[in-house]
C-alpha cells in the first residue's frame, strides 16, 4: 500500500481528494495538512509518506520553496505537484525544485491515484498539454 500525505489549503478539495484516495486500494491517505510548515513538522515526528500531493499556492511556504524542505526530511518520497496552474514556468520550477510529477486539480481521480502510483515506482506523472 502507497502511503501518500496531501498538503492543500482548500479544505474542501483535501477532504475530497482524501476521501477519494482512500477508496482506491492501493493508496492509503496518511495525513492531510493545510501547509509546508505543519507537514515539516510532522516529518519530525513520523515515518515519511511515500508520496506527497502538494499544492503550489500556500500559506507561508509555497509548495515549489517547500519542495527541497519536504525531501530532505522526508528522503525517498515522492512529489507530485497538483495545482490549478498550467504555467510553463512553476512546472520548470517544481521539477527543478526536485517534484517528481505536476498534475493539474482538473486531473480525475483515476488520473491523480495512477500519478501516485507511478511517483511511487519512480515514474514521473505530469498532466499532458492541451
Amino acid at each position: 500500500m502507497i502511503d501518500v500525505w496531501l498538503v492543500e489549503d482548500n479544505a474542501t478539495y483535501r477532504r475530497n481528494l482524501a476521501r477519494a484516495v482512500r477508496r482506491d486500494e492501493s493508496l492509503r491517505c496518511g495525513r492531510e495538512f493545510d501547509s509546508v510548515e505543519d507537514a515539516l513538522a510532522a516529518l519530525k515526528k513520523q515515518q515519511p509518506p511515500d508520496v506527497v500531493l502538494l499544492d503550489v499556492a500556500l500559506p507561508g511556504m509555497d509548495g515549489i520553496a517547500g519542495i527541497p524542505h519536504l525531501l530532505e526530511r522526508a528522503q525517498g518520497a515522492s512529489i507530485v505537484i497538483l495545482t490549478t496552474f498550467d504555467d510553463a514556468d512553476k512546472i520548470y520550477r517544481a521539477i527543478c525544485a526536485g517534484a517528481s510529477g505536476y498534475l493539474l486539480k482538473t486531473a480525475t481521480i483515476e488520473e491523480v491515484a495512477r500519478a501516485v502510483r507511478q511517483a511511487a515506482e519512480g515514474g514521473a506523472p505530469m498532466t499532458p498539454s492541451p
